[in-house]
């Protein structure tokens, strides 16, 4: 794009009116919590898939919205991406102010520490839903996806993987 990150990340922002100075701010403010401040004067044509999807979720962030909807956030992003994104996602939910947070995946290692709740959909229908320690189980998981599973949480991350004899 011919913006910068910064000026991205505020657009929305000035777009309704806001002052740029305090767009500005905003934004930055925003641009740290998913750590990339440091890319505030890059053009959007020169990110990684990783950045730009960081981007996006800075510029979701600047509103403040009660309610924060991530479609497959780590999509198509390398290890090293995904990781830095799972992190930042887990610190902004663990913010004071934070939103609620509606994550939609299909990938249980990419779930971010600090995920209380969760559902299990198959076939367009939820399944299972709770709290997370319930609900991801390797019963559950395998009953859904027809094959037996081992499902757990090590240091904050949630696991699976098939069962071998």
């Amino acid at each position: 794009t011919h913006m910068s990150v910064l000026a991205n990340v505020a657009f929305p922002l000035r777009v309704r009116g806001v002052r740029r100075a305090q767009a500005r701010a905003a934004a930055l403010q925003q641009m740290r919590a998913v750590g990339i401040a440091d890319l505030a004067h890059k053009r959007g044509s020169d990110l990684s898939g990783g950045q730009a999807a960081r981007v996006a979720i800075a510029r979701a962030l600047v509103f403040r919205p009660e309610v924060l909807i991530l479609d497959e956030p780590t999509s198509g992003l390398d290890l090293g991406a995904r990781e830095l994104l799972i992190a930042a996602l887990s610190e902004i939910m663990a913010g004071s102010k934070s939103p609620q947070v509606i994550l939609v995946t299909h990938q249980i290692e990419e779930i971010p520490a600090g995920v209380t709740h969760c559902a299990i959909m198959s076939n367009g229908a939820v399944t299972h839903q709770g709290p997370i320690e319930d609900v991801l189980t390797g019963v559950n998981l395998s009953e859904v996806y027809g094959m037996p599973l081992l499902a757990g949480n090590t240091d904050g991350r949630w696991w699976a993987r098939g069962v071998t004899d």
